[in-house]
């Protein structure tokens, strides 16, 4: 039996040139799509594939498996395995030849296609640069906890303050003492008098008589800026205002007014 021809250096580069052929073949390219993973996988739920096929996208992710053809990649925290398989080049290979599992990677890829089964949606996709390799996450991209949004007490909109403390003087005075904390009185209606000093369409600044140095600065709704209209420079104005805020610094003290009182 005579044995095989010797396999020259031409036949051996069509061998290699066949078995590199054997990978994904890329599809054409259709722009740049700024959406990230769930989003896509939503918007593919909703119509197809079709319309996202060819398109290059930028992502962010844990490496999962690396291998000489691919690596697969955990996009979402809460996915177990991997959300998208990305099949490598040569020189894309050679940027992840020292990666390792866990680390995380930033890329650019071009989608090739898609699968949603049991173990959740995956995207395939081919490689076309990586942008960075790390160990940790960048603060900028790390996810950040959510924040849970606690409902606001809704202020107390009444005239239940004492005597005493309907008084600006004495109220200032108690507050500034910390027996009686500015949450309590917040959203309270108080019935004061001052001497208007400058008014805008939106806003009326009076000055009261105790204590000196203080200024009220009145907040005008839209109900009431007909009556405020009226007011003049120097007289002396009596009111009722919900109370908002008190700046110590400034020294004015911040309401929103109801009525004027004639």
């Amino acid at each position: 039996m005579k044995p095989p021809p010797p396999i020259g250096l031409a036949s051996l580069l069509v061998l290699l040139l066949a078995a590199a052929s054997c990978g994904p073949t890329r599809p054409a390219r259709r722009g740049t799509l700024d959406l990230p993973f769930p989003k896509l996988v939503a918007g593919i739920r909703k119509s197809s594939f079709d319309a996202y096929r060819g398109k290059s996208v930028t992502w962010t992710g844990e490496i999962n498996l690396v291998t000489h053809d691919y690596v697969t990649v955990k996009l979402l925290p809460d996915t177990r395995t991997h959300d998208a398989t990305i099949w490598l080049g040569h020189h894309q290979w050679y940027g992840l030849r020292k990666a390792k599992v866990g680390q995380f990677v930033r890329f650019k890829a071009q989608l090739l296609g898609f699968s949603d089964s049991l173990l959740g949606p995956e995207a395939e996709l081919i490689m076309d640069s990586v942008i960075w390799l790390r160990d940790s996450l960048p603060p900028s991209t790390a996810p950040r906890p959510r924040r849970v949004e606690r409902p606001r007490p809704r202020p107390i909109v009444t005239t239940n303050l004492d005597e005493a403390t309907r008084d600006l003087a004495v109220l200032l005075k108690r507050l500034r003492g910390a027996t009686l904390r500015f949450a309590r009185v917040k959203g309270h209606v108080v019935s004061w008098r001052g001497t208007l000093r400058r008014k805008t369409r939106r806003e009326l600044s009076l000055s009261p008589g105790e204590p000196s140095g203080w200024v009220i600065r009145l907040a005008v709704p839209k109900q009431q800026r007909r009556a405020a209209r009226r007011l003049t420079r120097g007289r002396s104005v009596r009111f009722r205002g919900t109370i908002e805020r008190v700046d110590w610094k400034k020294r004015t003290i911040q309401l929103e007014l109801v009525s004027i009182e004639r």
